[in-house]
């Protein structure tokens, strides 16, 4: 079965993950965040292995600014 997709608005982000790559590991990465139609904010990046990752829980937005992604969120 396909898998629909959702219309949703992606915003440019800063963001760091604790929980992708083992205990006490941590990545900050820049990519795409979006919130989906059931409220779950999601985000797609480059992994630190060059894969594709997809996360809808386990990370932190640090910023979500269009004009400046180094704008921290309030």
């Amino acid at each position: 079965m396909a898998q629909q997709k959702e219309n949703r608005k992606t915003y440019n982000f800063h963001g760091i993950t604790k929980s992708r790559y083992g205990q006490g590991v941590h990545y900050e990465v820049f990519g795409h965040a979006y919130v989906r139609s059931d409220g779950r904010v999601c985000a797609w990046f480059a992994g630190r292995d060059r894969d594709a990752i997809e996360l809808c829980e386990g990370f932190r937005v640090l910023s979500r600014s269009r004009t400046n992604p180094n704008e921290e969120v309030p």
